[in-house]
């Protein structure tokens, strides 16, 4: 009758109890996955920002970063892979770590301004000369000054033609500095009385608080 050797013994010995252990770890580590799943809610893919992202971002690759969140499921138009936001253009601003939903992009035919403006609205440059020259997301109120001489008597020249509209792009910084051309997002009712205001007075901006989007006319 075949007889293996002591040591091969205990070698089997020790793979066994090896093999045993291992086992109790996996079940342990199963029954707790699924006792968190119970307890905390199941884990959920999502595609965050590596860095704050302003409208009108065309998004990379090097923008995002996966993250995995225990809970309830995330809301349907949460984006969970990084192909189906890598190309598109930011329509709603994103801050670092903000988790991505299709309502922060635009959709994938769209891209430069055409893709962030929304229904019922219009990207409109003003041509600004020495005055403020905002970045791109601030929010700022379009103003228009007139010759008194054309205002009846006790008329205010200046008017708030455009209150708490978003910056949607700035020109590139001139030679002289003085002259600057800013776009912004605009109902098209506005965008007609700055066309009006542009030709017969002169526009400025005033940098608002972003808070003041919620409460504009």
């Amino acid at each position: 009758m075949f007889r293996r050797s002591p040591r091969a013994a205990l070698l089997w010995i020790g793979a066994a109890l090896v093999a045993a252990v291992t086992a109790i770890t996996v079940i342990g580590s199963v029954s707790s996955l699924r006792h968190q799943d119970s307890a905390f809610g199941r884990l959920h893919s999502l595609v965050v920002a590596r860095r704050d992202l302003p409208v009108g971002t065309r998004v990379a690759a090097g923008d995002l970063t996966a993250r995995r969140v225990r809970g309830e499921a995330p809301a349907p138009d949460t984006i969970t892979r990084a192909s189906d936001a890598v190309g598109r253009t930011v329509r709603s601003p994103l801050l670092r770590g903000d988790s991505f939903t299709a309502r922060h992009l635009a959709p994938g035919r769209r891209s430069a301004l055409s893709g962030i403006v929304p229904t019922g609205h219009r990207a409109v440059r003003l041509v600004i000369e020495h005055g403020l020259r905002p970045a791109v997301g601030d929010v700022v109120d379009v103003l228009a000054t007139f010759d008194p001489a054309t205002l009846g008597d006790g008329g205010d020249p200046t008017v708030l033609i455009a209150p708490a509209v978003p910056v949607l792009a700035v020109d590139a910084a001139a030679a002289s500095g003085d002259t600057v051309g800013v776009t912004v997002l605009v109902t098209p009712r506005q965008a007609s009385r700055l066309a009006f205001s542009a030709s017969t007075g002169t526009l400025s901006l005033s940098l608002a608080p972003p808070e003041a989007v919620d409460g504009r006319g």
